[in-house]
């Protein structure tokens, strides 16, 4: 978090929105390399929609700081050190099959550092009754758990298919 002080719920809500905007930032600038690096076709069509879904989230985010007016020019430290995490792990990795998985298992890490700060972010705009803030981060939010929902079944593979955790262990 910032090295301001925060003195209520409405600074600690624009810190945290200041942390998701500069983590969507830095989203956007490594998934295309995560999506050059997938063998599995529905991986990669699942990591390029979410590209796309994540370009929309920074620009919901631009429309709330029309409102509430957080700084743009934070560091995403958090999501740094995961992405830093991943992309050594992906590049150590020799076969395919294991290398999507540990980018199912990389994105679901983002996933999910994203559902808890959107899930926090929401709540406070709820009940700083900024009701149109808290609908825009809750679609946000719905998106975060629908994009996990697609990495796990990606990863778990269907009734007539494999999935990608299974294609990691044969190989």
């Amino acid at each position: 978090m910032p090295a301001t002080t925060i003195s209520n719920l409405t600074d600690l809500l624009q810190s945290l929105l200041a942390d998701l905007y500069a983590t969507e930032q830095a989203i956007i600038a490594a998934l295309p390399e995560m999506i050059d690096d997938t063998m599995d076709t529905k991986l990669h069509d699942a990591l390029q929609e979410h590209l796309d879904t994540t370009k929309e989230q920074l620009s919901r985010l631009e429309t709330i700081n029309t409102e509430l007016e957080f700084s743009t020019t934070k560091d995403a430290e958090g999501i740094d050190a995961i992405i830093h995490a991943t992309q050594q792990i992906v590049n150590a990795i020799i076969d395919s099959a294991t290398k999507d998985a540990a980018i199912i298992a990389a994105a679901q890490k983002v996933e999910h550092y994203e559902i808890a700060s959107y899930g926090s972010a929401a709540e406070f705009a709820r009940q700083l009754k900024f009701n149109s803030v808290a609908s825009l981060l809750e679609t946000t939010l719905g998106e975060e758990k629908d994009a996990d929902a697609k990495l796990t079944s990606i990863a778990q593979g269907g009734l007539f298919q494999k999935g990608v955790n299974e294609k990691a262990v044969e190989e």
